[in-house]
């Protein structure tokens, strides 16, 4: 939903920012040693602190050292510290077994910081890299990387960090599933509350060169981890990725290395971020709406929004009413507001209204469609008004829901009787496609042809879910469409089909007597 604001010169951008403190009141983002995590580099013996050549400042610490940076760490007001240790050669094997033992470097050290420091978050890395003598995050054999082998060391090696008293576990190992095994067995350990911070988009980058020299792992690692690691140019991949973890009990992801992948981060934020409406802004009465935009996966039926969230009042099926979702306040600076609506068509019970000094000036209900179209509303004579939107569910029947989406000023209103395209499978008339190929010999077209209306397949026999809408549609061309960054598929009329026009007729006023009316007749069931 797009925020509005008054146009010059009743809205000012620059009066916030006139002075220190206005700035200070409204940044949006603030950074404080509390956002920040500090890393650490533990390495075996007493009182040493040796210095990393690749990364100037660092040292590699032993774990008094170690206990001493974390009290500093507390002292400084940061929150948390990552510990990584530089394992010994000795205690690296290609089984990476040292990965689990409770008394390895990692363990020790937790310990130690805990109980000097019981109120600082520790964060340990979950990888096998530090104690595999291959190098590699995961178990090696016969030169590949194995994925569900590793899962099973990884799963150990998590439960001996949280027995020595992890808060974080981050794994960064790039295993697929291994958020699902480590979070289930946490749960299955009892150990509930450790919190999983994923590594979930990370990528092969010789970035990564002064940390393996910290761990000890350069000289070791053979080959290199682009088998595991993301390959650098592609970024709707590292949303699976987020996506992926997240479903499996994540807490919190990273992208990694973060400087050179901003965009990655800008994109993961904006697709996973879940908001409240408090911090938007919006109040609810009623629980209808839920506490948030709902996404796809509570199992919207609606179509055609545009994101991954919208405001709906489907969240927990059609009964619930008596439920509003109103915005906050703002000056209407446009001739015309434009929006997305769909769901039940009830005038004053499921509808979005626009409200000036409390009282409803403009309004519009659904079309009993869970189809995302158009809407929108001309308001020149409200021009310098403050005004609110409301979307209201008061009704607990059948189509008893609203879906809106995408609030925007604009100079005209758009085109609300145009039809929606929707890809051949989706859409209101597009079930149970038929296409034809090739059907003149030339090989250059496709064509489809599609039933008109929703079809309720879960009946045992399947039925138009509007009376009148048996029929199947005409063919019509498909085509890919080159658009700015790939392509659409449209549809288009087929010429030819109007050689099946005969010529016009007309038929003269009859008059029909004798007839008589078929009894409990259902359109939804008798069409």
């Amino acid at each position: 939903m797009t925020p509005l604001s008054a146009p010059f010169p009743h809205g000012r951008p620059r009066r916030l920012r006139r002075t220190p403190w206005i700035r200070d009141l409204v940044a949006e983002a603030r950074l404080s040693p509390a956002d920040l995590i500090w890393p650490l580099f533990v390495r075996e013996g007493t009182d040493l602190a040796e210095p990393v050549a690749s990364l100037p400042g660092v040292a590699r610490l032993s774990i008094d050292r170690a206990v001493a940076a974390a009290e500093e760490a507390a002292g400084l007001g940061i929150p948390c510290i990552a510990l990584f240790p530089n394992t010994e050669a000795a205690d690296k094997n290609p089984e990476a077994t040292e990965a689990w033992n409770p008394e390895n470097l990692v363990c020790r050290a937790t310990r130690a910081i805990k109980a000097a420091v019981p109120e600082l978050g520790v964060l340990l890395d979950v990888a096998l890299d530090p104690y595999n003598s291959e190098g590699h995050d995961g178990l090696v054999r016969d030169g590949v990387v194995q994925n569900d082998e590793t899962l099973l060391a990884l799963e150990k090696m998590a439960l001996v960090q949280a027995e020595a008293g992890a808060d974080i576990l981050g794994p960064s190992d790039m295993m697929d599933g291994r958020i699902g095994v480590i979070r289930g067995a946490l749960e299955a350990h009892e150990f509930p509350d450790v919190l999983i911070m994923s590594y979930a988009a990370k990528y092969a980058s010789s970035f990564y060169g002064p940390f393996r020299d910290a761990v000890g792992a350069t000289g070791a690692l053979k080959g290199d981890k682009k088998t595991y690691q993301m390959d650098p140019a592609n970024g709707a991949e590292a949303l699976r990725e987020v996506a992926i973890d997240l479903a499996e009990g994540a807490d919190m992801v990273m992208v990694k290395p973060g400087l050179p992948y901003l965009d990655i981060c800008t994109r993961v934020k904006a697709e996973f971020e879940v908001p409240t409406f408090a911090e938007l802004g919006w109040t609810t009465t009623g629980d209808a709406f839920g506490s948030e935009p709902a996404p796809r996966e509570w199992g919207q039926p609606a179509q055609g929004h545009l994101g991954n969230r919208m405001a709906s009042s489907y969240v927990d099926g059609d009964w619930r009413v008596g439920s509003t979702l109103t915005s906050p306040e703002f000056t209407i600076s446009s001739p015309c507001i434009n929006f997305l609506v769909a769901g039940g068509n009830h005038p004053g019970q499921t509808c979005v209204d626009l409200l000036i000094g409390g009282q409803v000036v403009r309004t519009t209900t659904g079309r009993d469609s869970d189809t995302m179209r158009w809407a929108g509303w001309q308001v020149s004579e409200f021009i310098g008004q403050t005004a609110r939107i409301r979307l209201v569910d008061d009704y607990g029947g059948f189509w008893g829901r609203i879906y809106a989406d995408h609030f925007l000023f604009s100079d005209v209103l758009l085109d609300h009787g145009r039809e929606h395209a929707r890809w051949v499978e989706f859409g209101p008339d597009f079930f149970a496609p038929k296409v034809v190929r090739d059907y003149d010999g030339s090989e250059t077209d496709l064509k489809w042809i599609g039933w008109i209306g929703n079809w309720e397949y879960e009946s045992e026999r399947p039925v138009p879910e509007n009376w009148g809408k048996g029929a199947e549609s005409l063919f019509r061309n498909i085509e890919l469409v080159p658009v700015d960054g790939g392509f659409e598929l449209a549809q288009r009329p087929v010429a030819e089909m109007r050689q099946l026009r005969g010529p016009l007729s007309s038929a003269q006023p009859r008059v029909v007597s004798g007839t008589s009316a078929i009894t409990e007749f259902q359109p939804t069931t008798n069409t």
